[in-house]
């Protein structure tokens, strides 16, 4: 059995995202950047068997609410860049790449590493934060039963509501520019028909009803998207009411994009080369599956390790053809003083020479692209338990 289909997690705040991206860019206003702070749940509200009574995800409905303006803003992500993060600690030790050599220019040689000159992470301009803090249970109830020897009709409606707190924050001076608190009220009912009479000799107990509720978390994104457009509109210097006048009390058939009259088209920024540096030139990286070839060393060793044999006679045919590059790696947990290590590196790659020349490659011609210094004391992992000593180009 299978229920309905995947559809679009629609609100009825998406007419008025379209409104004020229309409005935003029909009227040249700046395209200012926004990033997402904590959006927390700050209710409270815990059960032990069921967990958390309210959502946790407040900061990603927030970044999705901004998502709804496309290209009328610029948003940057501050909620999870771990990822990023991680690859420029990568690239920091010439880790990263792309499977392409590229040329430095000015430079001699080619490098299997991305050049970086930084300033590659965007700013933000503004920051979102604040937090769900109020989730009360049954505000408001009511209901009526009528009832004849056991037998009638009986009807409930209750209320309950959520409250959002949302900052808007100059990311330079941290200047709150404004603050919006709203709630939002949840309703349902439970409606209900039953029959407990004799019928000749049988009694019969007969129960009908039905009961429905605004779903909870779908009136925390709403109040948490709402009071997003409320803060961008005030970055922008526009008023939200006449997009908010678009809301009615249904959710929208179609995406804030869909429901667009200007065009939507999101242009990505690339990082500018700093001026009197060429834009490197990349060729491809000869190799396995477009990646260097890795050659391991054993702890503190600069033989080639036995039946690697195999290893040295592929990379001595390719060499034949095209420059290759190879990789050596060393077991992580060599830790020698810069001055050793780098009499080691010198040493293992000799040997590499020397093995090359006894698997068929003649006068081979090995170039170092990459190695640390005889003052280097970093240790360059190059994932679980080996680290980078050098990188060549044998042709």
């Amino acid at each position: 059995m299978l229920g309905p289909k995947v559809r679009y997690n629609l609100t009825p705040i998406d007419p008025a995202f379209a409104c004020l991206a229309d409005e935003i860019v029909r009227d040249h206003k700046p395209r200012l950047t926004f990033a997402v702070g904590d959006v927390k749940d700050y209710t409270g509200r815990y059960n032990i068997n069921e967990g958390n009574a309210i959502t946790q995800g407040g900061s990603l409905m927030v970044e999705t609410a901004l998502g709804h303006l496309g290209n009328a803003i610029m948003q940057v992500e501050r909620v999870d860049p771990h990822i990023t993060q991680m690859e420029l600690g990568y690239t920091n030790q010439r880790e990263l790449g792309d499977g392409r050599l590229h040329v430095l220019q000015p430079g001699p040689h080619a490098v299997p590493w991305m050049p970086y000159y930084g300033g590659t992470i965007l700013r933000s301009q503004y920051y979102i934060i604040g937090g769900i803090t109020e989730l009360n249970y049954n505000i408001q109830s009511g209901g009526v039963q009528v009832m004849q020897n056991l037998s009638g009709p009986s009807a409930t409606t209750f209320t309950e509501n959520v409250a959002i707190d949302l900052e808007l924050v100059d990311t330079q001076t941290t200047q709150i520019v404004k603050t919006v608190s709203l709630e939002k009220q949840i309703v349902g009912y439970q409606v209900s028909a039953g029959i407990f009479r004799f019928f000749g000799s049988n009694l019969w107990d007969v129960n009908i009803g039905a009961k429905n509720q605004e779903p909870l978390e779908l009136g925390v994104r709403t109040t948490l998207e709402q009071g997003t457009l409320d803060l961008v509109a005030a970055a922008e210097h526009l008023s939200p009411l006449p997009c908010l006048q678009k809301v009615r009390d249904a959710i929208s058939e179609k995406t804030a994009s869909q429901l667009r009259k200007t065009p939507n088209h999101v242009k990505l920024i690339q990082p500018p080369v700093p001026p009197g540096v060429q834009q490197p030139i990349a060729k491809p990286l000869p190799g396995s599956a477009g990646s260097p070839m890795k050659l391991s060393f054993d702890f503190g060793s600069a033989a080639i390790p036995a039946g690697d044999g195999g290893l040295l006679t592929r990379i001595a045919q390719m060499a034949a053809k095209n420059p290759v590059s190879v990789e050596l790696v060393a077991p992580a947990n060599e830790n020698w003083s810069p001055s050793k290590r780098y009499a080691l590196v010198k040493a293992r790659i000799a040997a590499l020479q020397s093995g090359l020349a006894a698997h068929g490659m003649t006068a081979p011609v090995i170039t170092v692209q990459w190695a640390p210094s005889d003052t280097d004391s970093a240790i360059y992992q190059d994932g679980s338990g080996t680290q980078k000593v050098a990188v060549v180009t044998i042709k």
